[in-house]
Order: structure tokens, then sequence, then C-alpha cells
């Protein structure tokens, strides 16, 4: 699946939260623990795009994360995925524990079984469902080991064959949270998914281009009609206004996590015209865009 990756006039967006440098591994894994012992608390409290896909795991504590502007609690137990392109905050409480995993794309394709295998998930398609899973008590402990796992084979030194076994338990652990995952998706969800994939792909890099819904339909050679009616009965609102949402996501992520102008932003999500852009936001939202960013950023 595509992500709007925000592109910044200054390099706010390009310093990866978990080691506060630029971003260049494809694979990082840090305990909670030293994530929060060394970064600026303050910093990781503000909302920032994330650089690479991330897995929240919480082995124990209570708190919220914060993605694209909407709070999840977690406990024991919980997982939190978070697309390349999201913007999130983290609350920082000293009774969390657990794990914060880092993989780009890059990484994960390499892997040419978990890509061919994964290349539909559901974990990181944040359109649809909540963002995190629950592994229930029975399975927790073989789903922690599996972190441990990972967790040591990335603290060893050079040894042979290193990022292979990563790349597998890293494999092991997205297939079990997939099994999870589409346990929460009814089966009409699951049996459309491959317009529903197609349909969101499209939106996600046509969007600047074309907000008719009636164009979407026919990118994908099904009737309007037809298309409208899976997106009610798997996303919970027209295809028209899933376009419209995704656009204003677009907008919010670039009104808090980039210094972009309003007449940047009108141009970056597809308007001729700033004054369209304000009308089209505050519809949507309430607010104008500046307000909306003054609320975030005083």
């Amino acid at each position: 699946m595509s992500t709007t990756v925000l592109q910044p006039k200054n390099n706010i967006l390009n310093i990866d939260p978990a080691v506060n440098r630029p971003v260049n591994p494809e694979f990082e894994i840090v305990s909670l623990k030293n994530f929060f012992n060394n970064n600026n608390l303050k910093k990781i409290q503000t909302f920032r795009c994330a650089e690479r896909n991330l897995i929240l795991i919480i082995t124990s504590g209570l708190g919220k994360h914060t993605i694209d502007f909407k709070d999840y609690q977690f406990t024991n137990g919980s997982v939190i995925f978070i697309a390349k392109g999201q913007v999130h905050k983290f609350e920082v409480k000293p009774g969390n524990n657990g794990y914060l995993i880092f993989f780009s794309e890059n990484f994960y394709n390499k892997n040419t079984i978990a890509a061919a295998a994964l290349s539909q998930t559901w974990l990181y398609n944040y359109h649809i469902g909540l963002p995190q899973i629950q592994v229930n008590a029975e399975m927790r402990e073989h789903f922690f080991d599996i972190i441990k796992k990972i967790h040591q084979e990335y603290k060893a030194g050079n040894i042979f064959a290193k990022t292979e076994v990563i790349k597998t338990l890293l494999y092991l652990l997205l297939i079990k949270s997939e099994r999870i995952k589409r346990e929460l998706l009814n089966k009409d969800v699951l049996n459309r998914s491959d317009i529903i994939f197609d349909f969101i792909d499209l939106t996600e890099n046509k969007f600047s281009e074309c907000r008719n819904a009636d164009y979407y339909a026919r990118q994908l050679n099904i009737s309007y009609k037809h298309l409208n009616n899976i997106c009610k009965q798997s996303l919970n609102k027209t295809a028209k206004s899933f376009i419209d949402d995704h656009i204003i996501l677009v907008a919010k992520r670039y009104l808090v996590c980039s210094d972009l102008s309003v007449k940047e932003i009108t141009s970056a999500t597809g308007f001729d015209e700033p004054t369209n852009f304000v009308k089209y936001f505050k519809k949507h939202t309430g607010n104008s865009p500046m307000q909306y960013r003054k609320r975030f950023i005083p």
C-alpha cells in the first residue's frame, strides 16, 4: 500500500525519533525504556512523520499512542502498527515497557517470501479498522519471545546471517499479527480485499489529480454504484467520503508536521486556488487551515 510522505522545506521530518539522527538503517529495534531515556521527551511527545514502518509492542503498562490525530489506548499485550507517512506522538509513562521496531520498505521487500505473503497486509492499512491488535494471555509468552529473539539478534555482534535471521523472525511476527488482525475484520471486507486495496492505492496516488469518485470507479473497471456499495460495506462510508477524508488527513499532516504555507499545501492537495482549499478544509473540519495549525503549533 502506498503512502503520502510529507516533503517539508526543513528537515524536521528527516530525523528518526528512536535515535535522533538522520534515517539510514533499514531495520532497528529498541526497548521503550532506552528509547525514553535516550531522547528528548518533549520532542517525542510532539507530532512527527514516520519515515519508516513502526511496530510498538507493550509488554507492561497502560497508556495511549496518538496516530493521525486520534488516540489509541493500550495495555499489556497491545501491538500498534504505524505506517510510513503517518504522523504520531508518544505518551511517556515510567511504567510502560516494551519495544519499538522500525523497518523500511526496502528491508521488508528484500525478504521475498514475506513480501509475497504480506503484499496485501491489513496491519498497515490504517484506513480500515484500528491500527492495533491485542495479544491474548495464552499467546502472549510465545509472541513476546519472538520479539525478544529479534532484539537479541539485533544486539548481537557481527555474526553469520544475522540479517536473514532478523528478517525471518520479523516475518513470523508479522504473520502472527496478521492472523489476529484478520479475525477482527468481517468477511465482507476480506472477500472484497482486492477491490478495496486497489481503490485505496488509487486514492493515495491520484487524490491530488481528481476528487471525483466516478473517475476511480472507471479506473477500477467497475460501476460507481458497485464501488459505492463496497465502500459502504467495507469502509462504512461512501467512496466520495473516503476520498475527502484522505485529502483532509493529508492536509492535516502538512499543517502540523511541516512548515509548508497554505498556498503550498493547496497545490500539494490538488486545489487551484487557496480560497477553494480553505473553504473545502473548513467544510470538513470546522476550522480554517491556520486555525487547525495553531491548535497544535501555538
